[in-house]
């Protein structure tokens, strides 16, 4: 019943706002999850034609984690920061 549409921001503008827009709602929508304390969202790479993210959540129970999401790839990382 959550979740962000990536596909719109990537195919925007990648201006600071939009960014600041789209961090915001990575970061708003993971904190709905009652299975998560914190999240902490940051851009890790910007081209003209593409955006990586690193997104860093601590469960309420479980190890810390992050995702990293690019264009063509997500990737799990599974240690704490």
């Amino acid at each position: 019943t959550y979740g962000v549409d990536l596909y719109d921001f990537l195919n925007s503008t990648q201006d600071q706002l939009t960014l600041l827009e789209l961090i915001n709602h990575i970061q708003e929508q993971l904190e709905q999850d009652p299975r998560i304390y914190e999240v902490d969202v940051e851009i890790t790479k910007k081209t003209s034609d593409s955006i990586s993210l690193l997104i860093h959540i601590t469960p309420l129970q479980d190890p810390p984690f992050s995702l990293e999401i690019d264009k063509h790839t997500v990737k799990f990382i599974s240690e704490a920061r």
